[in-house]
């Protein structure tokens, strides 16, 4: 087969950056934005699982909301969010139940030629639509600030050097040994105590955050 620009850059995404993504997901990060973009997506997608580099999952998630932005950024020596105010943003934009969703992960031929340790199946299906929610944190860093998703370390890369301490979806750091400079998390419907546990984490080391 023969790869794209495009192939490579969704392929190594899925393979050391982010874990699952959907048609529509993957039509906003790397489609134009016409009307024939999402079904061009689809037809892509549909290749490269032919050809062994996706597999094609369905999974039980809630849709996400309208994600552009991030709801908090805070940096050490900035006042303390409101972390109820936080909680409720994030606990009032999730509106439906789940559903059956439809998406692609890297298989292990993906992994062996980009990188990464994906087999092509999920480890955690009930926590699909969080991830979902961080790919989405992920495209919109691409399509706002491309130049960012170089630094971008994904929590299956960060966890074994992060053994007891808080795990985040992700940081971006251009350090050797992934000190962060930015800490990312995607808000799911987080209860204020969550979102303090995660705010005093990241200010006991000193790390700015965005949750999305």
């Amino acid at each position: 087969m023969q790869f794209t620009d495009r192939d490579v850059a969704l392929l190594g995404a899925l393979s050391t950056h982010i874990r699952l993504i959907t048609v529509e997901q993957a039509a906003l990060g790397w489609w134009p934005e016409t009307v024939t973009g999402p079904q061009n997506a689809a037809d892509r997608l549909k290749l490269l699982v032919n050809s062994g580099y996706l597999a094609r999952l369905t999974v039980l998630a809630r849709p996400l909301p309208e994600i552009s932005r991030p709801v908090v950024h805070w940096s050490p020596g900035e006042y303390l969010p409101d972390f109820g105010s936080v909680a409720w943003r994030l606990q009032k934009r999730w509106q439906f139940p789940a559903r059956q969703t439809t998406i692609f992960v890297a298989t292990a031929r993906a992994a062996g030629m980009f990188g990464g340790h994906s087999k092509g199946a999920l480890r955690r299906q009930f926590q699909a639509g969080h991830d979902l929610g961080v790919t989405q944190v992920y495209v919109c860093i691409s399509r706002y600030n491309p130049s960012l998703l170089r630094w971008w370390i994904g929590e299956d890369c960060l966890a074994p050097v992060r053994r007891r301490q808080k795990l985040p979806d992700a940081v971006l750091s251009c350090s050797p040994d992934m000190l962060p400079y930015l800490v990312l998390e995607f808000g799911g419907a987080y209860d204020k105590t969550r979102v303090q546990d995660f705010h005093e984490d990241c200010e006991a080391r000193g790390l700015p955050y965005e949750i999305w």
